[in-house]
């Protein structure tokens, strides 16, 4: 389970476990809040890119698609780093996802 909390001007979405670090996001129009975070690391920048779009919206639920598209730069470093590692260039996770507001106003 999660915990959706507005915090000033942006998302954060929590799980209730603690195992997962929580998920901020701003908003990006009327239908998607997003996140893109960029570092840098021995000459790689790698780029985690988080959209959370609102497909469905009815008093107390609403419904949507999640991804998390994480990448590189494309720099020498980063393809050496990743084939070093064993890891693609570039990997994304998508998801619906369903919330149901459990009281509260």
């Amino acid at each position: 389970m999660t915990q959706w909390e507005q915090v000033d001007d942006h998302l954060v979405i929590t799980d209730t476990t603690g195992q997962v670090p929580p998920a901020e996001l701003w908003p990006a129009d009327d239908r998607r809040l997003t996140r893109t975070i960029e570092v840098s690391f021995f000459g790689c920048s790698a780029i985690e890119s988080l959209s959370l779009v609102i497909e469905e919206y009815e008093e107390g639920f609403i419904a949507g698609s999640y991804s998390a598209l994480l990448t590189h730069e494309g720099s020498e470093a980063c393809v050496a780093m990743s084939e070093e590692a064993g890891l693609p260039e570039r990997c994304e996770t998508t998801m619906q996802w369903q919330a149901l507001r459990m009281g509260g106003p």
